[in-house]
């Protein structure tokens, strides 16, 4: 997570599944949260899907965090 920002699993739950998660802070209290994406691939390439999908995971959370910003505010 501290070196590329994103934590990968792949098979360690179940066989043949992976997931992808990166925190992300929200609102007014930055508040601390994950977003994370998975699925099921029978051999799941990790290393292609790194290179797929990780950035548009990060611009995901970017996206989000510049939405929810005012999350918790009373205005």
């Amino acid at each position: 997570l501290r070196r590329r920002g994103v934590c990968i699993s792949s098979g360690e739950y179940q066989r043949n599944a992976y997931g992808m998660a990166l925190p992300l802070r929200v609102g007014r209290a930055d508040r601390l949260m994950a977003l994370n994406c998975g699925a099921v691939e029978v051999r799941p390439d990790v290393d292609a899907f790194r290179a797929r999908i990780v950035p548009e995971l990060k611009a995901a959370a970017v996206e989000l965090m510049v939405l929810l910003r005012d999350v918790g505010s009373e205005a």
